[in-house]
């Protein structure tokens, strides 16, 4: 198992430890309204300090009394340490690690603003604040970019960014990331706090539909960014990364050409696509053009099997055909596709070119 793998499964997620440890808060009765949102006035280690001791706890101070249970459940760090007890003081709220944080190490504190004062007022922003342990020198490289879905800007998107571990096994949909931001208004995102050391990433974009902190592949739109991110000392900052989310729920597409060397010319060519899960029935049916080519619209993400056939009993079904030859009926001439065809959501997937040939 890898040390990522390892590490993660023995640290406990903050989210989930600090919700184990909350606290039932009661709003104050009688006074003026109070609509003002909370905030976090300071927190320690202060933000962007160096020379942290590794036996430090994590304090953040809030501006007045909070809801406990709502702050605890949206407070992340990364890298992810295991917690030995959260506690609060007053309005500080107070983390202490289990083990000592590791040595010369950037570490990133993000508070979502989802959390509420006692007056059940959301925060207005997140809270990210970095610092270092040891001697190091607090990482400052960055990757920015912008997250959409259907050509629109992508609000409120999760970006998340895996740093690549030599023998490691990533799966992104369930491992701790090492940054994380989410998605502005219009769509843009910064991963902060980076190593310019020529570390590789890997960037997970999506919409948390349950608001469950995982990437559900079956219903949250996504995108894992298709080429690694390095970081490196003389380019400190990468921009303009490109993130379109894909909907699985979205129906995608499949085009391609089928050659028929059959002599039935008269005949019309066709193509079928049967469902993985349904070999019995053809899901999906498109008629060749005057040049054999083809295109199946809004189909349903998933596996399927492709057949062309020519279709001279003229019922839109590869089969057979009454003829003089057998009295069964003789078989419509057809090409299956080999292996099985994955039709990804919101994609149109391009085929090479199917033959029929005629049998001797």
């Amino acid at each position: 198992m890898s040390t990522r793998r390892t590490s993660v499964m023995a640290a406990v997620s903050i989210w989930m430890v600090l919700a184990l440890a909350c606290a039932v808060s009661v709003p104050p009765q009688g006074g003026p309204e109070d609509k003002a949102p909370p905030k976090i006035v300071e927190s320690i280690p202060h933000s962007d300090s160096t020379g942290v001791e590794p036996n430090s706890a994590i304090r953040l101070r809030f501006s007045e009394p909070m809801h406990e249970e709502r702050v605890e459940r949206n407070v992340t760090v990364n890298p992810p340490i295991e917690i030995r007890r959260v506690h609060w003081e007053g309005t500080t709220l107070v983390i202490e690690p289990a083990q000592p944080l590791v040595r010369d190490t950037t570490y990133v504190v993000r508070v979502k603003p989802d959390y509420q004062d006692r007056h059940n007022v959301p925060g207005a922003q997140t809270h990210e604040f970095a610092f270092a342990t040891g001697t190091a020198v607090l990482d400052t490289a960055r990757i920015t970019g912008k997250v959409s879905l259907k050509r629109g800007p992508a609000a409120r998107a999760v970006v998340r960014g895996f740093r690549l571990i030599a023998n490691d096994t990533l799966r992104v949909e369930r491992d701790r990331a090492d940054r994380e931001a989410v998605t502005d208004k219009d769509g843009t995102f910064s991963l902060r706090y980076l190593p310019s050391n020529g570390s590789r990433f890997v960037l997970l974009a999506f919409l948390d539909q349950n608001n469950n902190g995982f990437y559900d592949l079956d219903s949250d739109p996504g995108i894992i960014y298709p080429d690694t991110v390095t970081v490196l000392p003389g380019h400190p900052v990468v921009e303009d990364i490109e993130l379109v989310l894909l909907d699985p729920k979205e129906p995608g597409g499949v085009k391609g050409t089928v050659t028929n060397e059959t002599g039935a010319d008269s005949a019309r060519v066709m193509v079928a696509m049967y469902d993985r899960a349904d070999s019995t029935r053809a899901s999906y049916r498109a008629v060749c053009d005057s040049t054999g080519a083809y295109e199946v619209k809004s189909v349903k993400p998933g596996e399927y099997t492709l057949r062309a056939f020519v279709d001279i009993k003229a019922d839109s079904l590869p089969g057979s055909y009454p003829c003089a030859t057998n009295p069964k009926g003789c078989a419509e001439p057809s090409v299956r596709r080999p292996g099985w065809l994955k039709v990804p959501a919101a994609t149109t997937v391009t085929e090479p070119v199917l033959v029929i040939r005629k049998k001797e």
